[in-house]
């Protein structure tokens, strides 16, 4: 049996019907669940651990993908990712087999990898959580833009978002040391790539850290060009700094909302640390522009009962 968790609210939901074709074929035996709301996908992922599932497939975006991480961190269940969100950065990042008989070999196989968790309020992270211009883009892009514009949503908020948005300044503790920052932007990173074009320096699934990252501009202008600079490559616009744990607060004691793989969430302080190799993922197909594995062949491997 294998659990198919879908967020209904996925940009690209409709095409689960063809990853579920492919895993029935392949002898998964896929069984699909739709979550009536976001924040059900964490608790339909552990009850699908605790009848013996292997395998969780999780079908929709970033945000998606962390909550039924939340469950899987630390079991050994293995996470499949059916990418159907808008942006699908952890997808790209892993190189996580797109095609859905692609995805079902790997399945079949057995190919995982185990990777770092980000943990920030007891909820998991795969890319990021970031504050400043990113959360107001996020906040902009609540009530239905992305799904109908795709990534054609992001500049068109993005800009206004830049405007309105002004420096803060946070009081953080990294590793038990004390540490002020003043940035419209912070950035913590478990992936090297957070969003298309912008890499992280340092940032590794499999390092057992993340990365601070404060963007440079204490205006609008300032941060649009520091903003460009990173996107052509060139990351002095960057303060760079590796951790394990971290506590963050506003300085001014205002509650912080932060942009969590997509998500937002709003706390008063972030508690945020890394669990190594603690997520095991469906890893990625080795032979990308290969030939696929005839599916008569996985059937022989696997027949069905």
């Amino acid at each position: 049996m294998l659990p198919v968790l879908l967020n209904p609210a996925a940009r690209r939901a409709t095409r689960v019907h063809a990853y579920l074709h492919a895993f029935l074929r392949a002898g998964l035996h896929p069984t699909l669940t739709t979550a009536t709301r976001d924040d059900q996908l964490d608790d339909l992922a552990a009850h699908a651990a605790g009848r013996g599932a292997r395998v969780i497939a999780a079908a929709g975006g970033d945000g998606t993908l962390g909550l039924v991480a939340t469950a899987l961190t630390g079991t050994g269940i293995a996470l499949a990712v059916l990418p159907l969100g808008t942006g699908n950065t952890f997808a790209r990042n892993l190189h996580v087999p797109r095609h859905p008989r692609a995805l079902a070999r790997a399945i079949v196989q057995g190919r995982t990898r185990d990777i770092d968790v980000g943990i920030v309020q007891g909820r998991a992270f795969l890319n990021s959580v970031t504050l400043g211009v990113s959360s107001g883009v996020a906040r902009a892009l609540r009530g239905g833009i992305k799904r109908r514009l795709g990534l054609l949503a992001y500049p068109l908020v993005g800009l206004p978002a830049l405007v309105r948005e002004r420096p803060r300044t946070y009081d953080l503790t990294l590793d038990g040391r004390p540490l002020r920052l003043h940035t419209a932007q912070l950035i913590l990173a478990n992936a090297d790539d957070v969003a298309r074009r912008l890499r992280i320096p340092g940032a590794d699934y499999e390092d057992g850290q993340l990365v601070l990252v404060s963007v440079r501009g204490r205006t609008p202008l300032g941060l649009l060009l520091h903003g460009l600079r990173w996107w052509f490559g060139d990351t002095r616009a960057l303060r760079v700094q590796r951790f394990r744990t971290l506590h963050l607060r506003a300085h001014d004691g205002a509650p912080l909302t932060a942009n969590i793989d997509g998500d937002l969430l709003s706390a008063p302080a972030l508690h945020v640390e890394v669990r190594a190799r603690a997520l095991r993922v469906v890893a990625a197909d080795p032979h990308p522009q290969g030939p696929f594995i005839p599916f008569t062949t996985i059937r022989a491997r696997n027949p069905r009962r």
